[in-house]
């Protein structure tokens, strides 16, 4: 049975953690998929369909100004040496890798559109 939800006036700038899928190619014709656990920003719907009439002039870089909106940081994201990424440094790689781009967007409408994440 689900529960009864309580209004809180400050829903709106809550961040939420959550699981993203990375598609990430490997070789030739295969990739390996990867987990990355994102900090979203919820975000107004009205602001967000702003980037998404982008998004249907612009194709995939509307998914990149998407998540400029929405897209705070990571949880423990480690560079190979098992030091730890900044975000401002995390964010700025992660926007350019298409593969990671496409997960991160997913992620996020999963999120807010309440589909659970996927083993």
């Amino acid at each position: 049975m689900a529960q009864k939800f309580i209004f809180k006036a400050e829903e709106a700038s809550r961040v939420v953690s959550w699981p993203c899928k990375l598609s990430v190619p490997v070789g030739p014709g295969k990739f390996e998929e990867q987990e990355i656990v994102a900090r979203f920003r919820l975000v107004p719907p009205e602001r967000m369909a702003d980037a998404l009439k982008v998004q249907n002039m612009m194709g995939a870089n509307g998914d990149v100004l998407q998540l400029k909106e929405c897209l705070v940081g990571f949880e423990g994201l480690k560079k190979e040496d098992g030091s730890s990424v900044d975000d401002e440094t995390a964010l700025a790689v992660m926007l350019s890798l298409p593969y990671a781009v496409r997960g991160l967007a997913a992620g996020y409408w999963d999120m807010v559109q309440g589909r659970l994440p996927k083993n």
